[in-house]
């Protein structure tokens, strides 16, 4: 298996997303791997993973995952950033909801669905973003820590 690539997830994931691990074309992507893998050729989904129990949607998109990718009209890899990695990546794709999906295209940026949807909806937006051209990467996002606010004053 590529470097790129950690063979099974950290410990404590949970079993739903776990099992993504074993669908075909779904990695559990690695901070190390990470430049490698979302320059690959063709379309990547990067799957930015949270706590299910902060955030019950990531259950939801753990599931749904495999069944957007048989309805739409373009295959494509999935990635999944568990939470740490998630947390890093997401100021470089202006990700501010968990969970989300990022979509990518050799590395260009295609467009972000943050939050569950409708299914019609959901393949809609994934078609959409999948077949549509690249765009310009979004501007990063910088988290502001709220705790520190006193130092600015």
């Amino acid at each position: 298996m590529p470097p790129a690539f950690q063979a099974s997830p950290a410990a404590g994931t949970h079993p739903l997303i776990e099992r993504l691990f074993h669908q075909p074309g779904c990695r559990n992507v690695s901070a190390d791997g990470f430049e490698a893998y979302i320059h690959q050729s063709g379309e990547t989904v990067l799957f930015f993973s949270e706590d299910p129990l902060r955030y019950g949607e990531t259950l939801d998109f753990a599931v749904i995952i495999p069944e957007i990718a048989k309805a739409c009209v373009r295959p494509f890899r999935i990635g999944v950033l568990l939470p740490q990695l998630a947390h890093e990546m997401a100021g470089r794709f202006a990700v501010q909801r968990w969970p989300a999906l990022v979509f990518l295209r050799a590395g260009e940026f295609l467009g972000v669905i943050e939050g569950l949807r409708d299914w019609e909806e959901f393949v809609a937006l994934a078609n959409q973003l999948l077949t549509g051209p690249a765009r310009p990467a979004p501007t990063k996002v910088i988290p502001i820590n709220a705790g520190n606010a006193r130092a600015c004053h």
